[in-house]
């Protein structure tokens, strides 16, 4: 009689016990999702061309793989939040993964940046073409740059380094336990800063040659004023800036290696 009097009491607590392990584990998926949904939409230049229905299965794979590990770090009584604050909370999931990717598209930009400023100099910004990550047209030599930085973040295993941090990230900040303060705005606006000058690095010698030539074709032009200036200048502005960036072009990717190492660096992941 004793043993069959327990029996449905131990159903009931056996059901609540799953109960609360499916909602934990409901938890963390969202919030991990939220995390790495935050990076894939900051961080475009990984996922350019592929659709928003791949982008999501791709999202969804790879949080089912970082769930198990991720709510083994998360206690199963921390987890009681109303509606509203899961909200907050997603959202600053979200935020802090658009951090996490937002350093790294700073840079690509920022390196991209670099062949607007030589297609301004050399009179070559009419020959653009279009840009998947962004919608827009673009110089074609800001979409070469911004090509090669791709192709060396992955020949350099930068997206096995993304995703170290994402995982270290989790371990440093939980899900449900990052908070969005002054330190995370100062980082993205260093970074920005520091994609603008990798962009200013690599164009100033470009941009010095082409000033460079300029001088000298005003020089001939006021000794040969017969010449045609506009033909003559922009033809030699346009030769000297492809030859430099043939020689210079290696610069690009070992600027952005660099700063890519000391962008997860300074991000307290690595």
């Amino acid at each position: 009689m004793t043993t069959g009097m327990l029996l449905p009491g131990m159903d009931d607590a056996l059901g609540v016990v799953t109960g609360q392990w499916l909602l934990h584990q409901l938890m963390i998926f969202a919030m991990v999702a939220a995390r790495l949904g935050g990076l894939v939409i900051a961080l475009p230049t990984l996922a350019s061309g592929l659709p928003a229905r791949i982008r999501i299965l791709l999202v969804l794979a790879i949080t089912l793989v970082l769930v198990p590990g991720v709510g083994a770090a998360v206690p199963a009584d921390g987890i009681r939040l109303s509606g509203v604050e899961i909200v907050f909370a997603a959202g600053r999931e979200i935020i802090f993964g658009m951090v996490i990717g937002g350093v790294v598209q700073l840079l690509v930009s920022g390196i991209a940046l670099a062949g607007e400023l030589i297609s301004n100099a050399t009179g070559m910004q009419l020959a653009q073409t279009a840009d998947p990550s962004s919608g827009e047209s673009v110089p074609q030599l800001s979409r070469l740059l911004g090509l090669l930085v791709t192709a060396i973040l992955f020949a350099a295993g930068g997206h096995r380094l993304l995703i170290d941090a994402l995982l270290t990230s989790f371990h440093r900040f939980p899900p449900m336990s990052v908070s969005i303060d002054q330190t995370l705005s100062a980082l993205v606006i260093d970074h920005l800063a520091i994609g603008i000058e990798s962009g200013l690095r690599v164009a100033a010698p470009v941009v010095a040659c082409v000033l460079l030539t300029n001088l000298v074709v005003a020089l001939v032009s006021r000794t040969v004023p017969q010449l045609n200036v506009l033909a003559i200048g922009l033809n030699i502005n346009v030769m000297a800036a492809l030859l430099l960036m043939a020689l210079t072009i290696g610069s690009a990717g070992l600027v952005f290696e660099t700063e890519l190492s000391n962008a997860i660096a300074r991000l307290g992941l690595n």
